[in-house]
């Protein structure tokens, strides 16, 4: 059986130029799964960031409210933010107290026993 060269060199090229081709591909996908990674990172280090952000907040409210809570004397501007502040935390006691009282009816109704129907 006899080889020809010209058919052997146009797969050898065939196979060369699907190896350039995948290696292409290959790039391509690489570095797009680099820069998703990297965007990905910095999303996290924003999140983290923001998150930091919130609790600062978080603790100059706290600060403020205890502040203007014993002050005689609250700035007009914020005499209505501290208002909503005060119904919003007796909301929240109301909400707790329910749940409370929820809570020891279960318990009530859990530590008794239950009837059993009479037999005939």
């Amino acid at each position: 059986m006899t080889k020809d060269p010209k058919r052997e060199k146009e797969l050898v090229d065939q196979i060369n130029a699907g190896w350039v081709d995948a290696q292409a591909r290959f790039e391509r996908l690489k570095r797009a799964i680099d820069e998703n990674h990297a965007l990905g990172s910095a999303k996290v280090r924003l999140e983290a960031v923001q998150r930091e952000r919130e609790a600062k907040l978080m603790a100059l409210g706290e600060a403020a409210l205890g502040h203007f809570r014993e002050a005689k004397e609250v700035p007009q501007a914020l005499r209505a933010a501290l208002e909503a502040v005060k119904l919003a935390e007796a909301r929240l006691k109301a909400q707790r107290s329910s749940i409370q009282d929820l809570l020891a009816e279960a318990e009530v109704v859990r530590e008794k026993p239950a009837k059993r129907p009479a037999k005939k």
